[in-house]
């Protein structure tokens, strides 16, 4: 696939947002809050997306903050 779309939300919604389209294996996901489980789902722009995955961030993380987050070696895999 030349690009892809990764959409996020917090555990406690239902409702993805959108974050972008890549044309590499990461992107920087803005507006994370500090110990969040998030789910976090890939399309190649060409098919269905992904099952979803987790990710938990730091208790550290400042309100608000940015996270990278790297698809590899296949997101849609």
């Amino acid at each position: 696939a030349a690009n892809y779309t990764v959409q996020f939300r917090p555990s406690t919604t239902s409702t993805y947002t959108t974050a972008g389209t890549v044309t590499g294996t990461n992107m920087t996901l803005n507006g994370l809050n500090p110990a969040t489980k998030y789910y976090w789902r890939v399309r190649a722009n060409c098919s269905s997306y992904s099952n979803a995955k987790t990710f938990t961030t730091p208790a550290g993380l400042p309100a608000g903050n940015s996270g990278k987050l790297t698809l590899y070696p296949n997101p849609t895999g």
